[in-house]
């Protein structure tokens, strides 16, 4: 059937009792959104999700304190297709890592993956798919998927495909940088419960998706990146963090790091790394007491200590990057 709050072209089909279903038994797959004054595209964004060739087995939205009409138009999709079990609740109003955090705790424990989604992309058809068949081998202990992605402007024109990780993703690189963005990252059951057990510990970090990269590489969880993109990433004036391409973003992200924001973001972090270090492997947990024990020495004792932590960053401009911050202390 078709409704006027989904976009044009987009279909759901449906019988007596909802969602057609498939005789094939397929994962359950919880898809997470956080939402914020997303009223320009959130009906583009839904469509997309409910239209994957895995379709998703719930929908839950936490919305922090949108002034739009955002919380309208997700009451309106959501009463007119109960089938796709959308739950809306309120946001902590604290932040968009805040909000994603509280959102993974809500997720029951019943599901096989968990699908984390901006308000303002468009999903290509197979992004679930491809994700749980990625991680489908790792059953038995924690998995983080992430993709490429292709960067659009505000009207989905001027495409171009998003970058790579430099390195081989892992722990030491995780130290470094994030390896996907957070709208791509899927989680196996297994990285849900260990995400859970940490956020009962009241941790907190400014940037969630570059948590959850540090997190389940060092409890030893498996990390996949896949170099075919699963969305269209809308560039506008309202993205948290945007992609970076050309002379502005890169002296923009410069202008950051010589101002401290890379290291107040790394003190929130190996923070509350320190704070659940239990969890981490021992490799891991060495590695990370190295790195903090360094940030607190001199210049040629910190490049020592930093260098023997094993962060990496090997494209020529990841690498300066990186060690211009710790020359500086600003890593």
């Amino acid at each position: 059937m078709e409704n006027s709050s989904l976009p044009k072209g987009i279909k759901i089909k449906s019988d007596s009792h909802g969602l057609s279903p498939d005789p094939t038994p397929q994962p359950r797959v919880a898809v997470l959104m956080c939402t914020l004054d997303g009223s320009a595209y959130i009906r583009q964004q839904l469509g997309s999700i409910f239209t994957q060739s895995l379709r998703p087995s719930e929908i839950l939205i936490s919305d922090d304190g949108s002034t739009d009409q955002t919380r309208q138009i997700l009451t309106q999709i959501a009463h007119a297709h109960p089938a796709a079990r959308m739950r809306i609740s309120e946001g902590p109003q604290r932040g968009y890592s805040a909000n994603f955090f509280k959102l993974l705790t809500r997720v029951s424990n019943d599901v096989d993956f968990v699908a984390l989604a901006d308000q303002d992309d468009v999903w290509l058809k197979d992004k679930l798919a491809r994700a749980c068949k990625a991680l489908e081998g790792f059953a038995d202990r924690p998995a983080l998927y992430g993709s490429a992605t292709i960067v659009c402007d505000a009207n989905l024109n001027n495409k171009y495909l998003s970058r790579a990780p430099d390195t081989k993703v892992g722990f030491g690189h995780a130290l470094a940088q994030n390896f996907a963005g957070g709208n791509t990252m899927v989680l196996n059951a297994a990285a849900l419960a260990l995400v859970q057990d940490v956020l009962g510990r009241n941790i907190s970090v400014p940037v969630y998706d570059w948590f959850l990269y540090q997190l389940i590489s060092g409890a030893g969880g498996e990390i996949v990146f896949d170099g075919e993109p699963s969305l269209l990433y809308r560039q506008h004036a309202r993205n948290a963090i945007g992609a970076v391409r050309g002379i502005r973003p890169r002296l923009w992200r410069l202008r950051h790091l010589t101002q401290g924001r890379y290291r107040r973001w790394n003190d929130a972090n190996l923070k509350a790394l320190t704070q659940v270090s239990d969890l981490l492997s021992p490799t891991h947990r060495r590695d990370l007491r190295r790195v903090c024990e360094a940030r607190t020495y001199p210049l040629i004792p910190r490049l020592r200590l930093l260098w023997r932590s094993r962060i990496r960053r090997f494209s020529i401009e990841g690498f300066l990057a990186l060690w211009v911050a710790v020359v500086l202390n600003q890593f």
